[in-house]
């Protein structure tokens, strides 16, 4: 398995006299569901399915309950998970306020030993692919 990419090239917008740079951006394949990653974990665990469904379901539950009283959420040592408020400023402290919240935002971050492992990652072109499959389509029988 490997992270897909595609080179785009792109200008900056602050530079606009310069020529364009070229960069490697990761282009999605697919979505994989909660229940297809139930399946997974079922595949290498003694839970059924639908236990593992519900212990995701369970897991949202008690991050979202958790974030609600104020804390941060750490899985482990690989990620943990906190709350941000998103507001309208005010011109005084007393103007400051709950009212003023437009939304609460929650984060995701990877500690370092989950990065290092991502950082592991093999790449593959999106064009090498699409060659792949257009070269399987067109054989002739």
């Amino acid at each position: 398995m490997a992270i897909v990419y595609n080179k785009v090239a792109r200008r900056n917008l602050q530079k606009p006299n310069e020529p364009a740079k070229w960069y490697l951006c990761n282009k999605s394949i697919g979505t994989v569901t909660e229940s297809e990653v139930a399946r997974q974990i079922a595949e290498e665990t003694t839970l059924n399915p639908k236990e593992a469904e519900m212990a995701l379901a369970q897991l949202r539950k008690i991050v979202l309950r958790n974030l609600h009283a104020g804390n941060t959420v750490r899985l482990g040592d690989w990620a943990y998970f906190y709350a941000t408020l998103q507001c309208e400023g005010a011109a005084t402290e007393d103007e400051a306020m709950p009212a003023k919240v437009k939304k609460v935002a929650m984060h995701m971050r990877y500690e370092k030993s989950f990065q290092e492992e991502l950082n592991r990652a093999t790449f593959v072109a999106a064009k090498s692919l699409q060659k792949k499959e257009d070269e399987t389509t067109t054989e002739e029988p």
